[in-house]
C-alpha cells in the first residue's frame, strides 16, 4: 500500500478548499455581483436625492492695530504693557464658524428653522415613518425650542465644514440638495465671520485707546513726582550741578602735589644739617659737588626757603639758626597743607555721595519722560485710527451654485454594490457548502482520505480547468501494478459510477497494452463499455464483449449481482485472465463487494470528484481503506 499523507485537522481552516469552493461557483457570484451592481447604480441614479456643494474662498489680514509703524515708541509701549500683536482669528474661525452662539446668529437670516434639511420637523414624516410611529417603533420629533437648536446646531456642523489653509485663506463649504440655498448659506457665513472679526478689532482697539489714557495719567503723575524730588534734593544739599565736585577733585589733587613737594623739602633740609658752618658763599668745588648730591637744591621751593637766590654765585652755606627757621616755616606748611586735604576729602565724599543720587534722579526723569512721550504718540495714534472701517479680509471667491451634485457618486454606488454582491454571494456559498459537506479542492480529499491525489487530465495553473491532455498517471499506476503482480484491482467510486467504468476501461487498455489479457468486470450498470464489440454472450446476469486483449463483463442497469456470487466466478475468471479489474457500484452498495472481497483484492483505485465529494464519504473512503490494509491503494480524483 502507499504511504499515506498527513492526516486531515478538522480544527484548522483550509484557505484553499475556501478558495476552490468560491472558484467552482464563479458564475454564480459573477451574476449576482452584476446584478446587485446594477441595482446599486439604479438606487443612486433613482432614489438618492442628489447633494449639491457651495464653496466660498476668504482670505483674513493679519492685522496688528494700534502700535504699528510707531518704531521705538511702539516697542516701549509693548514692554509697558500695551504692545502689538496680531490677532488669533485665524486660528480660531473654525471655531467660530461652528460655534453653537455663531450658529444661532445666522439661523435666521441662513433660513435654517424652515430648511427642512437643518429641521426636519418642518417636513411631513414619509411612510416608513408615519408607520414606525404607529408601531411604537420610533417617536415623533419634538418641536420645542431647545429640542430644535440642538438639532439644527447638529445638522449645521455636519453639512458645513471649514478649512483654514496658508496665507490665512479660509474655504466655507456647505452641502444642500438646493445649489442656491448651498450658495446662498456658504456667502452668508463669510459675511458674518468678517463682520464679527471686525467688531471684535473695533471694541479692541477702543479698550486700547481706555488702556492708554490710563497709563498715560499715571505715567504723567510720576514724571511730575520725579521732578519735584530732584529739585527738593538738590535744594537740601546744596548741589547746583556736578562742576563744583570737579572742581574740588583737582583742588585735592594740586594739594596733595604740593604735600609731597613740602615733605621732600623737609626731608632735604634735615639731611643738611650736618653741613650746617658760617655764613659765607659756596666755591664753585662746593657747588658742583652739593649739586651732585643733593639735586634738589636747585628747585625755587628749596632756594625760596633757604634764602639762596636765582644766581648759584650767590648761594651761601646755610647756618643753623637759617636752617632751624627754614625747616619750622616747611613744616607749618605741611600741616596745613594736611589740613586743607582732609578737609577737601571730607568735603569730596559728601559731594560725590549727593551727585550720585542727583544723577539717579536725573535718569528717572528722562525715563518717565521717554514713556511719556511713547505713549501719548501712541494714544495720539490710536485716537486717529479708532474710528476708521479697516478691512479684516476680503472673499477672494464667492460660493456659486454647483451644476452638477457631488453625491451620489454612481461609480462609487456601483462598485460598492459589486463588492457586496459578491462577497455576501461568496459567504452564502461557503457557509452552504460547509452546511453540505461537499469538498471542492483535491488537496482536501487527498488528506481527508489519506492519499496522493492522481488526476485523469492536466489542468491549468489555476487548477480550474480541465484541458484534453492525458495525465499519464494511469500508465504509471499500471506499471506498478504489473510490477507489484496485483492480479485482482477494484475501482471504487465515491460518486460519479461512469466516471469509475472509464477510469477502468482506460487502465484495462494500459494493461492490455503489455501483452496480458485483462478481464474487466462493470457492475455499475451504466453500461459505458458497451462501446465494446458485444458477442451476445450472456453468463452470471451480465453481458459479456470481446476485444482483441480485453474482454469485459458488463451488469445490465436493472440487474445487480450478489457479492457471493461474484466472489464465486473469481477464480473462473483468473484461469482466463491476468489481471482481473472489478468495477464496483458506488457507496453504500460498495460495501457489500468490499467486504467480499476484501482478501482478494491487491489493490484499489477510488474515484473521487471534486464538488460532488462530501466529508462523509471520504469518511466511509477511510474505513474501506482500514479494511484493506493489505492492497495497494491508489486515489484518482477529478
Amino acid at each position: 500500500m502507499t504511504a499515506p499523507i498527513p492526516s486531515y485537522n478538522e480544527d484548522e481552516i483550509d484557505l484553499r478548499e475556501v478558495w476552490y469552493s468560491v472558484a467552482r461557483h464563479w458564475s454564480i457570484i459573477l451574476l449576482i455581483a452584476f446584478v446587485t451592481s446594477a441595482a446599486s447604480l439604479y438606487y443612486a441614479v433613482n432614489k438618492v436625492e442628489p447633494m449639491f456643494n457651495a464653496t466660498n474662498v476668504f482670505m483674513l489680514e493679519d492685522s496688528s492695530p494700534g502700535f504699528s509703524g510707531l518704531g521705538d515708541a511702539a516697542g516701549l509701549a509693548a514692554i509697558i504693557g500695551g504692545g502689538a500683536g496680531g490677532d488669533s482669528a485665524t486660528a480660531t474661525i473654525s471655531d467660530r464658524i461652528r460655534s453653537r452662539s455663531f450658529v444661532l446668529a445666522i439661523a435666521d437670516d441662513a433660513g435654517l428653522y424652515t430648511d427642512p434639511q437643518f429641521n426636519p420637523v418642518v417636513r411631513a414624516p414619509n411612510l416608513r415613518a408615519r408607520i414606525q410611529i404607529a408601531l411604537g417603533i420610533s417617536k415623533p420629533m419634538v418641536d420645542s425650542p431647545a429640542a430644535r437648536d440642538q438639532r439644527m446646531i447638529g445638522f449645521y456642523r455636519e453639512y458645513v465644514s471649514v478649512n483654514v489653509g496658508e496665507a490665512s485663506m479660509v474655504e466655507v463649504s456647505v452641502e444642500h440638495y438646493d445649489p442656491e440655498r448651498a450658495a446662498k448659506i456658504a456667502n452668508l457665513i463669510a459675511e458674518k465671520a468678517l463682520a464679527d472679526i471686525l467688531v471684535e478689532r473695533k471694541e479692541k482697539s477702543r479698550a486700547q485707546i481706555d488702556y492708554l489714557a490710563g497709563e498715560l495719567s499715571v505715567v504723567q503723575a510720576d514724571l511730575e513726582k520725579a521732578a519735584a524730588a530732584m529739585s527738593a534734593y538738590a535744594v537740601d544739599n546744596n548741589l547746583a550741578s556736578g562742576i563744583e565736585l570737579a572742581k574740588a577733585s583737582t583742588q585735592l589733587v594740586r594739594l596733595r602735589e604740593q604735600r609731597q613737594s613740602l615733605g621732600d623739602t623737609l626731608s632735604a633740609l634735615e639731611e643738611f644739617q650736618q653741613y650746617t658752618e658760617e655764613r659765607r658763599i659756596l666755591t664753585p668745588l662746593e657747588r658742583s659737588e652739593l649739586l651732585n648730591q643733593y639735586p634738589f637744591v636747585a628747585s625755587s621751593e628749596f632756594r625760596s626757603i633757604v634764602g639762596w637766590g636765582q644766581s648759584s654765585d650767590t648761594w651761601f652755606w646755610i647756618d643753623a639758626e637759617t636752617l632751624a627757621q627754614a625747616r619750622s616755616t616747611t613744616q607749618s606748611r605741611l600741616e596745613q597743607a594736611q589740613r586743607s586735604i582732609s578737609m577737601l576729602e571730607q568735603d569730596a565724599r559728601s559731594t560725590a555721595a549727593s551727585a550720585t543720587e542727583l544723577a539717579s534722579l536725573e535718569r528717572e526723569i528722562k525715563v518717565q519722560q521717554s514713556i511719556y512721550e511713547a505713549l501719548v504718540a501712541q494714544f495720539e495714534a490710536q485716537s486717529i485710527t479708532s474710528g476708521f472701517n479697516a478691512s479684516v479680509g476680503r472673499v477672494m471667491e464667492p460660493a456659486i451654485p454647483a451644476i452638477d451634485p457631488f453625491k451620489p457618486r454612481k461609480v462609487v454606488y456601483a462598485a460598492l454594490g459589486m463588492f457586496l454582491g459578491g462577497f455576501i454571494t461568496s459567504v452564502v456559498i461557503i457557509v452552504l457548502v460547509a452546511m453540505r459537506g461537499t469538498i471542492y479542492g483535491p488537496n482536501t480529499i487527498s488528506a481527508r482520505i489519506g492519499l496522493i491525489a492522481h488526476s485523469l487530465r492536466k489542468r491549468s495553473v489555476l487548477k480550474l480547468l480541465r484541458t484534453s491532455v492525458e495525465s499519464g498517471e494511469l500508465e504509471k499506476i499500471a506499471v506498478e501494478l504489473e510490477l507489484g503482480e496485483a492480479r485482482q484491482v477494484v475501482f471504487l467510486s465515491l460518486t460519479s459510477s461512469d466516471l469509475a467504468s472509464r477510469a477502468a476501461f482506460d487502465l484495462a487498455n494500459e494493461l492490455a497494452a503489455s501483452g496480458q489479457r485483462t478481464c474487466l468486470l462493470d457492475l455499475t450498470g451504466e453500461a459505458f463499455t458497451g462501446a465494446l464489440v458485444e458477442r451476445g454472450e450472456r453468463q452470471f446476469a451480465l453481458r459479456r464483449f470481446e476485444g482483441e486483449r480485453i474482454f469485459a463483463y458488463v451488469s445490465e442497469p436493472t440487474s445487480s449481482m450478489p457479492a457471493l456470487v461474484l466472489k464465486s466466478i473469481l477464480p473462473e475468471l483468473r484461469d482466463e485472465a491476468a489481471h482481473i479489474i472489478v468495477v464496483c457500484p458506488k457507496f453504500p452498495m460498495a460495501g457489500a463487494y468490499v467486504a467480499a472481497l476484501a482478501d482478494e483484492i491487491d489493490a484499489l483505485v477510488l474515484i473521487a470528484e471534486r464538488g460532488r465529494t462530501t466529508v462523509s464519504l471520504t469518511h466511509s473512503a477511510r474505513a474501506v481503506l482500514d479494511r484493506l490494509a493489505r492492497a495497494r491503494a491508489y486515489l484518482i480524483c477529478e
